[in-house]
């Protein structure tokens, strides 16, 4: 039996829902204030030195609170329900009593009812907000990745007054219920109520269930065409195999260019190694405290543009910084489109990261000059042609923390430098002094400081002057000592529609790649059939190991088949004619043609590594086009700096990371846009979808 709406104090009484209506808005006034306070207040502005001007006045640094969005968020919500509350319940206290209890019940129950729901909900939806600020703290908690829990409270009390929320406002509506049979207006509320409190338990069921599977399976599925959301595999590998710990310092904010994926970037090396790296977000928006105690801990950094600090070690004594400027690059001029805009944050970080990882000390790579080598640069004030110059590869490796030197060897005084980490013979046109030789060939037999020399050549064909050969290198009694010849005549392949016959085809050996050597990983995927392309090439020829101690192995060969190779004395003007002519002597004379022309069907080695047993030794590329000034303007993958970049690194014995950039994309649509499926069908769509659901229910409610 229903009782009297007398017998509830809080239908009964206005004046009680009133009292309570009070109390709701002097609660919502204290956080209010005390936002309100925190928002206007104006801290002490922290103060700098000039590094580049120790005797000038130290200037003020506009110090910004980083929980002022909270602040403001909480003031405005308290407010809200504050005015709400107190509105209420002076309208209540104020309403004249009339002849019918009822009434006075009535208006008391859906007043309490509209008030505590309103108060509850936004009370949750506060709680949300700092959980959602406070995310990567529960994050690192529930993956300890951080063991400490002394911050632990800035989750647990947002998830305490999302309950309380909630809570509130389900018990609000309760007083009403006893009216939902008869009255319209207290049916809409409880029905409405019970709808937002069931829908904000459901939207944080999601959640914690979203949390719980994103935490505990952190893989991600990236479907974009570079993999924008991952990072390259080579980053994986260093990254999980980290001997020191890395702590990296975020400073990024949510409206910088780049700071979403420095983030991605950040979050994935975290996952992939949370006992060794660390992700910290001190924002830019830090304390003027916070500000201080980073500023004694990296007192070199230059905290104007920093983006990130990477530190090693337990104690962080060894770090870095990386600017914002750093991690965004842009492509196109003006007048030609929007500009192609790449994030270079992941190549940039790893790059800082291997730095540190060596003790800030850069090794020196140092390029032959003095026999036609591909030139670092200008020489006797004249600026090589770009053919025969290499400055942009140059730039490319000292971006890479290289010392990259020129060496000018002195046959009267020979000798080579101590400090070469590896040497490089680049393309040279004239053979190389015989002294010169002799000190490579004791760089690379005899061993200093315990360890031997590492020797790179590039070396394309170049013919005499007499057109009749090849003019040797220099090197070939080394080479062979090593397993390796190079073959004295230019190469050719069978010229067809996308490529000319002296545009050599190869393909980096499938078999290395699948060993995960570092080096044949560096170049396009074997597996795709993506090519690598040689200008002016010469053949490798493998020897039949004279040293076995040595293993030579083929870096990379062409295609073979029908795309078979052939040789020449000299380089050829009109390789069209060449061809046929090469053709009608095969007709004739097929077994004399293919000995004297060396046509092999079969792959051909352009480039080979060697190495002793495990220690890598040299790296062998018979082409010098590919690393020109002329030839990395015209590529889209700089593919020949990335192998002489990572050929260094494996003689180095450092691991090779090799990072793609990632251009950002952007959407064009349909010049010619179908507007029936654009609009019509997806609203269609949604109203089919609510009237079926419609119609279930009141069919289930009929029976």
């Amino acid at each position: 039996m229903d009782s009297t709406p007398t017998e509830s104090a809080t239908t009964a009484k206005p004046l009680n829902v009133a009292a309570i209506l009070f109390v709701l808005a002097a609660l919502w006034v204290v956080p209010a204030a005390w936002c309100g306070y925190k928002v206007f207040k104006v801290g002490p502005a922290a103060t700098e030195k000039d590094p580049a001007n120790p005797d000038a006045p130290p200037k003020e640094i506009v110090s910004i609170d980083e929980n002022r969005p909270s602040y403001v968020v909480t003031l405005v919500l308290a407010a809200f329900g504050a005015i709400a509350a107190l509105g209420g319940g002076l309208w209540l206290s104020s309403t004249k009593p009339t002849s019918a209890p009822e009434q006075h019940a009535r208006i008391g129950s859906i007043l309490l009812a509209v008030i505590g729901g309103v108060a509850g909900l936004l009370l949750a939806g506060l709680a949300v907000w700092f959980l959602i600020a406070d995310y990567q703290l529960l994050a690192d908690w529930l993956t300890k990745k951080d063991t400490k829990t002394k911050d632990l409270w800035r989750v647990l009390v947002p998830a305490l007054v999302f309950v309380a929320g909630g809570g509130l406002a389900f018990l609000a509506a309760q007083p009403a219920r006893r009216l939902e049979r008869h009255d319209q207006t207290a049916r809409r509320l409880v029905y409405g109520t019970n709808f937002a409190v069931t829908g904000v338990l459901l939207f944080a069921a999601l959640i914690v269930l979203n949390g719980f599977v994103a935490l505990r399976v952190p893989q991600r599925l990236d479907t974009t065409a570079s993999g924008y959301y991952s990072i390259a595999p080579s980053t994986e590998e260093y990254v999980r195999n980290l001997a020191e710990k890395v702590t990296v310092y975020n400073f990024g904010a949510p409206s910088d260019q780049g700071s979403a994926e420095t983030q991605v970037l950040l979050q994935a090396c975290q996952d992939l190694n949370p006992s060794k790296f660390v992700v910290r977000t001190p924002g830019r928006g830090m304390s003027a405290a916070e500000f201080q105690k980073l500023r004694a801990k990296f007192p070199s950094v230059d905290y104007s543009n920093v983006a990130m600090i990477v530190a090693l070690g337990e104690d962080e004594t060894r770090y870095s910084s990386i600017r914002d400027t750093e991690l965004i690059r842009s492509e196109g001029e003006m007048g030609e489109g929007p500009p192609r805009v790449f994030y270079e944050g992941e190549s940039r970080f790893v790059r800082e990261l291997l730095f540190l990882s060596e003790g800030k000390n850069k090794s020196t790579v140092y390029f032959t000059q003095g026999s036609g080598e591909l030139s670092l640069g200008p020489t006797g004030g004249q600026r090589p042609a770009k053919e025969r110059s290499i400055g942009e590869l140059k730039a490319f490796l000292e971006k890479q923390n290289l010392n990259v030197q020129p060496l000018p060897f002195d046959s009267k005084a020979p000798k080579l430098p101590d400090d070469a980490a590896v040497i490089v013979v680049a393309d040279p046109t004239l053979p190389l002094p015989k002294e010169l030789v002799e000190e490579l060939s004791k760089f690379m037999t005899v061993e200093k400081g315990g360890k031997k020399g590492k020797l790179i050549v590039l070396a394309g064909p170049h013919g005499t002057p007499r057109g009749d050969a090849v003019i040797s290198t220099g090197l070939d009694e080394l080479l062979k000592s090593f397993n390796v010849q190079l073959a004295p005549g230019f190469l050719f392949n069978r010229p067809n529609e996308q490529f000319p016959a002296e545009l050599v085809i190869g393909l980096a050996s499938p078999e290395l790649q699948a060993s995960g050597h570092p080096v044949a990983g560096s170049l396009p995927p074997a597996r795709q059939g993506r090519p690598v392309p040689m200008p002016n090439a010469r053949a490798i020829e493998i020897l039949p190991n004279p040293n076995p101690a040595l293993q030579a192995t083929a870096l990379v060969q062409t295609l073979g088949g029908e795309l078979f190779t052939w040789q020449e004395p000299d380089a050829q003007v009109d390789t069209d004619a060449t061809f046929k002519k090469l053709m009608a002597q095969y007709k004739a004379n097929p077994r004399d043609t293919a000995q004297k022309k060396k046509m092999s069907a079969d792959p051909v080695v352009l480039a080979a590594v060697v190495s002793e047993g495990n220690t890598p030794r040299m790296v062998v590329v018979g082409n010098g086009e590919l690393f020109n000034d002329a030839s990395a303007a015209l590529q889209k993958e700089n593919m020949g700096f990335k192998l002489v970049h990572a050929s260094i690194d494996w003689l180095r014995d450092r691991p090779v990371v090799d990072v793609a950039s990632k251009q950002f994309g952007f959407y064009t649509p349909q010049a010619k846009m179908d507007r029936m499926r654009l609009l019509f069908l997806p609203f269609g769509l949604a109203v089919l979808g609510i009237v079926g659901l419609s119609a279930g229910i009141w069919v289930i409610r009929r029976k």
